[in-house]
């Protein structure tokens, strides 16, 4: 069996399930739970998936470039999954 080898392309089209959380001082936190230590945040929701979008193309980029594994995406052209606390969502 052949093992596939993905482009940094590949990895950059995935869409990562994110989740996103109220912070105290009316800011918001996102991540990626599915990528160690990639997150942001912002003064909005909006803002905070924006820059995390930007923090997850910085993280694939640099683990591409290294060498270093880059988990596969379970989800691919989705949108992201919200979850706020006290939701219930």
């Amino acid at each position: 069996m052949t093992a596939t080898t993905k482009s940094l392309d590949d990895y950059l089209s995935f869409s990562y399930p994110y989740e996103l959380f109220p912070e105290e001082e009316g800011m918001f936190f996102a991540e990626h739970p599915d990528l160690p230590g990639c997150l942001a945040q912002g003064d909005t929701a909006d803002e905070a998936v924006a820059h995390l979008d930007e923090a997850r193309k910085a993280w694939i980029g640099f683990r591409f470039e290294m060498g270093l594994p880059i988990p596969e995406c379970r989800l691919r052209r989705l949108s992201g999954a919200r979850r706020l606390p006290g939701t219930g969502r």
